[in-house]
């Protein structure tokens, strides 16, 4: 673990005393070394009046163009399960 990662993580076990440290490591991690978000979430856990003030941006992409991502998407894993399974055939 970098010396960043080990200061952020001492943040947040300063930040929450009466959250478990392996609490404060798992939430740092389980949100990808982001120490703004590990906070938000150790806040929400910790806090039931606490509300977050990010806005959750509502999916915009819809219609025919996420359809077609799906259909390329499911074309890519029948292409990728057929090579895999004829190099499978070949061992």
């Amino acid at each position: 673990m970098s010396t960043q990662n080990t200061e952020a993580i001492n943040t947040l076990k300063g930040m929450f005393p009466s959250v478990d440290p392996e609490v404060c490591e798992a939430v740092f991690e389980a949100n990808q070394a982001n120490l703004e978000q590990s906070i938000n979430a150790l806040l929400s856990m910790s806090d039931p009046n606490y509300k977050s003030e990010e806005n959750i941006p509502a999916q915009t992409e819809s219609g025919p163009n996420t359809s077609e991502q799906i259909k390329r998407d499911e074309e890519l894993a029948r292409s990728l399960a057929a090579e895999a399974d004829s190099k499978f055939l070949f061992l």
